[in-house]
């Protein structure tokens, strides 16, 4: 039985900037360009595809006229297919500017596009803001593409990044987990922790990237090593008494 998907093997050619990150200063530019079909309108000639990546929304055009080809392509393409498409930046034109979009002074004028993998219609718009949580979660590796889900992982990598970076200047080994943000289970706390083991403030940067979410991060006891200088004292810089009073004010 043939499979009802479409697929292709990758283009000939990388791609070369994220959609989100094109602007006005671009124009000219020949670029390639990877992302799934947020949205597509067929104007009888023309067809506009808004493409996403993990940078944004970018607007494709598809000229028959001057690639038949990819405009065939287009044509085919439907909600959340991961295409291909390559092409010039251009300007829009006069009164067709979308000031809501960080790319909206500009679009691609595309001459050759493949469909590198097709997808059934989704079970609930990527764009929702607003959608059941047993749907969510029934198809988590989508809910994972909605903008809002997006920001959150973002929040959590930087907020990670910079915990670890601060842990590592002051001089900390990790040698539990490959994640320091985990919650503390009741008894877990260790009832003797040793000179070496201790926890560590939440660093500035850390603490800003949550700022207005309902997140605790939280780093174990028992997770990071710190360096010991003479014997019988701590380091200055490990002050577990201040982060568990910080962590019950919250």
């Amino acid at each position: 039985m043939a499979s009802p998907y479409e697929y292709s093997p990758l283009p000939p050619w990388p791609r070369t900037d994220y959609c989100g990150a094109l602007r006005a200063a671009d124009a000219g530019r020949e670029v390639a360009l990877w992302g799934w079909v947020a949205s597509r309108r067929d104007h009888g000639g023309l067809i506009f595809i808004d493409l996403r990546d993990r940078e944004g929304i970018l607007q494709l055009v598809f000229n028959p006229a001057t690639a038949g080809a990819a405009h065939e392509v287009a044509g085919r393409a439907r909600a959340e297919y991961y295409l291909a498409a390559r092409g010039k930046v251009v300007m829009r034109a006069e009164g067709t500017v979308n000031a809501e979009l960080a790319t909206g002074m500009v679009e691609i004028a595309v001459t050759e596009a493949h469909i590198l993998n097709s997808s059934q219609p989704p079970p609930f718009p990527i764009d929702a803001e607003a959608t059941a949580e047993d749907i969510r979660l029934r198809y988590r590796y989508l809910d994972l593409r909605r903008p809002a889900m997006q920001r959150n992982l973002r929040r959590r990598a930087l907020a990670v990044q910079a915990t670890r970076s601060y842990l590592d200047g002051a001089g900390f080994v990790e040698i539990e987990t490959p994640i320091l943000w985990r919650a503390r289970l009741p008894g877990a706390e260790p009832r003797q922790p040793g000179p070496l083991l201790r926890t560590a403030p939440i660093p500035a940067a850390a603490q800003a990237a949550f700022d207005g979410e309902r997140l605790r991060p939280l780093l174990s006891d028992c997770a990071m090593l710190s360096r010991r200088g003479p014997a019988g004292e701590s380091s200055a810089r490990v002050q577990p008494g201040r982060y568990r009073a910080d962590l019950s004010a919250g």
